[in-house]
């Protein structure tokens, strides 16, 4: 068996286990890549290849996610050749995803500076189909906090114009509802006659939008909005929350936005590294105090 017939089978079998076609396409390219590095057939594979393959990786500046996306992708593609009696032995076990290094400026933020800048030229956008789509998508995720999914899956009759408010359908069919933004009422409910379905609020061809079509959306606008910042369509609820947050919004009061299980979530993610907030405690210090105070 050849590797062409190796990623073949190994792409099917993720297909029967209904992995996204996203998820498959990533992992061949992956694989590719990892067949060009070591030059061999990947049924000698071994974990000389793939400390081999992570120098590379090394070498050409990889990020950490995208490093441990590739370790992830190889180390369930061992898994897969052993199961399927391709290679003798599972050294899956020995390919270790590299944790994530620690540091002050651990996740970057959208300011309110970037967020306003964005709306602004989302507003400034002509009327058509298209861009009312990518304007009305990128301000509901910026406003609402809702994840990807969530606006994707949006239905028309989700949405209560007369009370503006949208129920979000979350993670293991838990609804929440969300404020709707009074700026794009009357286009989200202009857009909705025009050219909404009953299923899906925001359609390609009549089906739900792909995942990566709202990655593509962003990306675009972030351009055209001449804003700095590797920004994900995850980071825009990132944005809402850490907006709300400096406005004096409690962290139970945030947990309830964004549909957490457990507080903790919330508090682990979103009270970030801020230089104002660390430091605002040493103001009560006797030694940090003002003369004449």
């Amino acid at each position: 068996m050849n590797n062409k017939e190796i990623i073949r089978n190994f792409k099917e079998t993720y297909r029967l286990d209904n992995k996204s076609e996203n998820t498959i396409s990533a992992y061949e390219r992956i694989l590719l890549q990892l067949e060009e590095v070591i030059e061999k057939n990947f049924k000698q594979l071994n974990m000389l290849d793939i400390n081999k393959f992570k120098s590379y990786m090394n070498n050409k500046n990889y990020s950490h996610s995208t490093i441990a996306q590739y370790l992830m992708c190889i180390r369930a593609f061992v898994k897969f050749m052993d199961e399927y009696d391709i290679i003798d032995d599972d050294f899956s076990y020995k390919i270790k995803v590299p944790k994530k290094p620690k540091t002050v400026e651990e996740k970057k933020y959208m300011t309110m500076e970037q967020q306003n800048k964005l709306i602004e030229h989302l507003n400034q956008l002509h009327y058509n189909k298209t861009n009312m789509t990518h304007k009305l998508i990128l301000i509901l995720l910026l406003t609402t906090g809702a994840r990807k999914s969530e606006i994707i899956g949006l239905k028309p009759s989700d949405i209560d114009f007369e009370d503006d408010m949208i129920l979000l359908n979350g993670k293991g069919q838990k609804q929440r509802y969300a404020m709707l933004y009074s700026k794009i009422k009357d286009d989200l409910k202009k857009y909705i006659d025009k050219y909404s379905t009953e299923d899906f609020v925001f359609t390609y061809g009549g089906s739900a939008l792909a995942d990566s079509t709202i990655n593509a959306i962003l990306t675009k606008h972030l351009r055209l909005a001449d804003i700095d910042g590797d920004f994900t369509p995850h980071d825009l609820r990132h944005a809402c929350a850490s907006a709300m947050f400096d406005n004096g919004a409690s962290l139970e009061e945030i947990k309830m936005v964004l549909g957490h299980e457990s507080i903790s979530t919330t508090e682990k993610i979103y009270v970030h590294f801020n230089k104002e907030r660390q430091t605002s405690g040493f103001e009560k210090s006797p030694f940090f105090k003002k003369k004449g105070e």
